[in-house]
């Protein structure tokens, strides 16, 4: 699985693309802004300013780490997959 091997390079990048699409989409949007705003009121932080250079950021090792330790920490976990 992605614990053990990893996400492919491709996919990763696709995945990716497709975010930074929806965030120029989303950024478009009143509703957007009422979440960030929402979420700086409320917790004093802002996920808008950084979105973009952590997105661009993640590498496949994170992808990996995040997944070992959700699967390591005794809960379960439902996936969800959808068609292309």
């Amino acid at each position: 699985g992605v614990a053990q091997l990893g996400v492919d390079d491709e996919q990763l990048n696709k995945v990716k693309q497709y975010l930074v699409k929806v965030h120029g989409e989303d950024i478009k949007d009143n509703s957007y802004w009422m979440v960030i705003l929402k979420n700086y009121a409320k917790y004093g932080m802002d996920f808008n300013n950084d979105y973009l250079a952590v997105l661009n950021g993640i590498v496949k090792s994170d992808v990996q780490q995040f997944i070992e330790r959700l699967l390591n920490n005794g809960r379960q976990l439902k996936l969800v997959m959808t068609a292309e």
